[in-house]
């Protein structure tokens, strides 16, 4: 459930004490087109820009909350923010967290590839969908169909050199999660994930089989 708070540091801070997995959308009283999107965690969540007014955290700046990461972006959408469309909808500092939101089939497709990939590494944690527990930083966020978008169903997070792979049609996800390799792939190890299926989420969820099967049809068939 989403909650609004203005003027009201206490109600707000009582919040993220209960919420530490939560989001905060920062919203500019004075300037309604500005909004920047938090984890609860993060430190500029917390901050105050007005230290010498009565509720320095919530005076100038509203706090719009939500323990669903889905339905606040849904709200931000909705709101026409220009932040979502310019792709830079997510603070800088926190954009890449930890926990796993829900996941839900409805959302809108994320114009933001920062905010898609916070979702991804939440649903995955720090592992790729192919190989397996990896670096943060060696992960990238792909979208299974190019022509859906940011789409949580449409999503995985692969190592940087398996995306290359699979944006190549070496490496190619069939129908049901299973993992093609083309035999044309000599080098490294890779054809050990050849006839494998995709890591589950950590929610136990895949990506849904229509976008896999709208990939191939495009021609990501592999070689």
């Amino acid at each position: 459930m989403m909650t609004e708070f203005s003027l009201d540091d206490a109600g707000y801070r009582r919040w993220l004490t209960a919420h530490p997995s939560g989001w905060v959308a920062n919203v500019d009283r004075g300037k309604s087109s500005y909004l920047k999107i938090h984890v609860a965690t993060c430190r500029w969540a917390a901050s105050a820009n007005a230290p010498v007014s009565p509720n320095p955290l919530t005076n100038d700046y509203i706090k719009v909350v939500s323990d669903s990461f889905d339905e606040l972006w849904s709200w931000a959408q909705a709101r026409g923010f220009p932040a979502v469309g310019r792709g830079d909808a997510m603070c800088g500092v926190c954009g890449r967290g930890t926990a796993k939101p829900r996941s839900s089939p409805t959302l809108a497709p994320m114009n933001d590839e920062t905010a898609f990939f916070h979702v991804m590494r939440r649903l995955y944690g720090e592992a790729c969908a192919v190989t397996g527990p990896c670096p943060e930083v060696a992960l990238d966020v792909v979208a299974i169909d190019l022509d859906a978008g940011h789409v949580v169903e449409n999503g995985l997070l692969l190592r940087s050199d398996i995306r290359r792979l699979f944006d190549a049609g070496m490496l190619v996800v069939e129908p049901g999660g299973r993992i093609k390799v083309s035999p044309l792939l000599v080098m490294g190890d890779y054809q050990r994930y050849d006839g494998r299926k995709l890591r589950p989420r950590l929610d136990g969820s895949q990506p849904a089989p229509e976008y896999i099967q709208a990939r191939l049809r495009g021609g990501y068939g592999g070689a």
